[in-house]
């Protein structure tokens, strides 16, 4: 028995899945929180990065502020937003303050793994397509892996729902702003 398809459908299929790897690809946008991870230091050279943490913190408004931690006093939180890349694209990083008592949230992330184990979980997605007749076994373990990698990989130098108190530790200016510089100071020299 020979199958016959009609001219209509031979060019449907390379149209529907080309429209459909872009439409994928385009979803692949980096968030600003995995943006400003980058720009961590390794887990082995924390110790001396003269940079703060990189701050999540919600509002009890629910707003969401991500940046790096500059300093935190008695009254106010101080986050630098935006990264490097950003502001060399034309973007300004900005200073924010936020009052303590208006946080809700603060998670911390001090330090990052090296690429390598995010790299090798990418190349695992690409590969999938290629294990055919046994996907329905080698597939959903390889997903597994590949979750549990990414996670660790985020979760490994990760504080959360941590107090102010003890987030002063993980800020670029422990101890508060710099002495009799005022917070417009401060502004301009980041």
């Amino acid at each position: 028995m020979k199958i016959n398809f009609h001219p209509h459908w031979v060019g449907f299929f390379p149209a529907f899945f080309g429209i459909t790897f872009l439409a994928l690809l385009g979803g692949c946008v980096p968030s600003r929180e995995a943006m400003a991870y980058k720009e961590l230091p390794l887990h082995n050279r924390v110790q001396s990065s003269a940079y703060g943490a990189l701050a999540i913190v919600e509002a009890i408004s629910y707003e969401k502020t991500i940046g790096e931690l500059i300093a935190i006093d008695a009254e106010r939180v101080y986050i630098l937003q935006g990264n490097a890349a950003l502001a060399v694209a034309g973007q300004p990083r900005t200073l924010k303050r936020i009052k303590r008592s208006e946080i809700a949230q603060m998670d911390l992330i001090f330090a990052r793994n090296p690429d390598g184990i995010q790299a090798i979980a990418t190349l695992s997605y690409i590969t999938l397509p290629s294990h055919l007749l046994y996907a329905f076994l080698t597939v959903p373990f390889n997903l597994l892996w590949i979750k549990s990698t990414t996670a660790y990989d985020r979760g490994a130098f990760r504080l959360k729902n941590i107090s102010a108190e003890e987030a002063k530790k993980f800020a670029r200016f422990p101890q508060g702003l710099p002495a009799g510089m005022a917070f417009e100071e401060l502004k301009k020299a980041l």
